[in-house]
């Protein structure tokens, strides 16, 4: 005797309702239109429908978060490679920092004259202790190669025409930032991870000069603020000081290039 086994009963699926269509340009082809026989009531009218999709999160929380992207960095090789093959051009202000080829904007007449400034006072000295360089390679290391405003550098037999200088060489480095105060202050850390012993930022708009000391792994561990009528003096040079009115520009030149141009 054979037995039948009834299929279980399937609960009722309920009736959704359909959700209203808007054809803007022909309202009466559209289905809030009520003569239109596709025309529903709005989901306003189901509140128990709209209630079980609040819970719901939204498509994108559901989404899993984008992969973080690596940048490519460069080594100073590359750098100079990229130079060679026409990549960058030779001519190009550009410096390599932290693995990152950073465009630098023009130099204007307020900066320029401010590195002159500087390279005049520092060869006046006419001291045997240091060489003075401009705006060329300081190598810190195989990521990153900076273009200082100025530094003083050891003396060495060859005026470092076989190597550019290391921080090993440095006695201290200047940057001028007429609007670049805060990407100086960057090179700055970099400046003090490094090891160079002592780094200014002149400050132009802040009329002021910022003194960076004790180099270490996380940058510089000593800051100080320099204003006109104090002294610098130098850490790898102690018997001599500077005074904060010859390093920064006149007050007349400072209060010309803070006015808005007009």
């Amino acid at each position: 005797m054979t037995t039948q086994i009834k299929p279980p009963e399937q609960a009722a699926i309920p009736a959704y309702p359909e959700v209203p269509v808007v054809n803007p340009a022909h309202p009466e082809e559209s289905a809030t239109n009520p003569a239109h026989p596709a025309a529903a009531a709005p989901l306003s009218a189901h509140p128990e429908l709209v209630e079980g999709w609040k819970g719901l999160p939204a498509a994108d929380a559901l989404a899993p978060p984008p992969p973080a992207r690596e940048r490519r960095r460069f080594t100073v090789a590359e750098y100079y490679r990229m130079a060679e093959v026409g990549i960058l051009n030779p001519d190009e202000r550009v410096e390599l920092i932290e693995g990152v080829i950073v465009v630098m904007p023009p130099i204007g007449p307020l900066h320029a004259g401010d590195v002159l400034r500087s390279i005049r006072l520092f060869s006046g000295m006419d001291d045997a202790r240091f060489m003075v360089q401009s705006q060329n390679p300081l190598r810190l290391d195989d990521g990153s190669e900076l273009q200082p405003d100025l530094m003083l550098l050891r003396p060495r037999a060859d005026d470092y025409t076989t190597a550019h200088p290391a921080p090993a060489d440095t006695l201290l480095v200047i940057e001028t930032a007429d609007s670049s105060l805060a990407y100086d202050r960057r090179k700055a850390r970099l400046y003090g991870q490094a090891g160079v012993p002592q780094t200014l930022i002149k400050n132009l708009p802040g009329d002021c000069i910022e003194g960076s000391a004790q180099p270490g792994p996380e940058g510089y561990a000593r800051h100080i603020i320099y204003r006109r009528g104090d002294k610098i003096r130098l850490v790898c040079l102690p018997d001599l000081e500077l005074a904060v009115a010859d390093l920064l520009p006149p007050q007349s030149a400072s209060a010309e290039s803070a006015e808005p141009a007009g």
